[in-house]
Formats: C-alpha cells, structure tokens, sequence
C-alpha cells in the first residue's frame, strides 16, 4: 500500500514556540494589543496549515483522500488543498508497470514439463478499488501464476509454439475478467520458455 503522506508538525510546533511568548506578556498589554497577539496567532496558524495543505500531483499520479477513514474521492492531477488534521492522502502512481513471473514445472497437456518465464505489463485502472487491495501486486501475481499455469496446462506444447499469441490474448482477458474488479488493468503478458 502507498505510504500516507503524513501532516507536517514542525511549522505548528514552530509557530506555537513563537506564539507562547507572547501569551505570557499578554497580560501587561492593553486589550487591543491582546486582540492584535490573537489576530497575529490564527493568522500564522491558518497559514501554516494552508501551506502544509497544498499538495501538488504529477499527471501520472492520483490522489485518494480519506477523511477521518471515509474516502471523499479520487484527485489530480494538479494543485489540490486538503486540510492536514482531518485528511490522510495516498498517492497512486496510474504509470504502467511490469512483473517478471518465473513458473517451474509447467506440464502441458502432452505432459511435457518446462520452465516458462512471463511478462506481465499492468496498470492501476482505479485508485479506489486498487487501495482496497492492500498488497495488489501480491496479489497480481498470484492471480497470474495461477491462471498463465491453468492456461498452459490445457493446451500441447506445439499449440503452444505455434499460437503464442493467442494463449496470451486469452490468459490477458481470463487476468482482466477478475483484476479489473480489484481496479487493476493487464496491458500484456509475454511468454517465454527457459
């Protein structure tokens, strides 16, 4: 899972040092400079945590917001502001990505048993769902282990050799049928033979 991109504490603790102070002298001030010590304290507060809020997305990158655990919705790219006590942020990364998968004893349907390697290219189709799958490429690769494995176990090596294409665009749509629920979307699977 991503990690949280955690509030910064340090300005708040700064600025309270530099706010402390002054409540101490308060007391020996008139009221208006009392007022104007309280004017100047939220004024820093309230900027401090307009700043802290500021989060910038790169265009291949979302953001999923949760508010006191409840997720408020899916952002960026672009400039957001959230507020740095309520919200926890998580960014997702939308680029594509590959996972090498290295099968041993693959036994086909003429029992021929052989080492076969696969590519498998994917990317996050939902950031949502994606965070809900807490270890999603743990769980991708399971998914493609097991399917590229049944797959290959139902067809002959030489249907195997001669239409490769085919038994990856059909282990691609078997991947996509349950993944792209769990919102992750196979681009390619590459098979190759040791």
């Amino acid at each position: 899972m991503p990690k949280p991109i955690t509030p910064l504490i340090v300005p708040l603790v700064v600025s309270a040092m530099v706010i402390i102070p002054f409540y101490l002298v308060a007391p020996l001030l008139s009221l208006s400079s009392a007022l104007l010590i309280l004017a100047y304290t939220f004024l820093l507060m309230g900027t401090t945590l307009l700043v802290i809020g500021i989060k910038i997305i790169p265009k291949y990158g979302r953001v999923v917001i949760f508010r006191l655990g409840r997720i408020i919705g899916v952002f960026g790219p672009g400039i957001i502001i959230v507020d740095p006590i309520l919200d926890r942020v998580y960014r997702v990364d939308m680029r594509a990505k590959t996972l090498e998968l290295k099968l041993r004893d693959v036994s086909t349907l003429d029992t021929t048993v052989r080492s076969v390697e696969a590519r498998v290219t994917y990317r996050v189709a939902d950031p949502q769902k994606a965070l809900r799958i807490v270890y999603y490429k743990k769980k991708l690769l399971r998914e493609a282990e097991g399917i590229i494995g049944g797959e290959l176990s139902q067809i002959t090596l030489d249907k195997l050799l001669s239409e490769k294409s085919y038994v990856e665009k059909k282990i691609i749509s078997k991947l996509n049928k349950i993944l792209i629920t769990r919102g992750l979307e196979i681009l390619s699977v590459n098979l190759k033979k040791e």
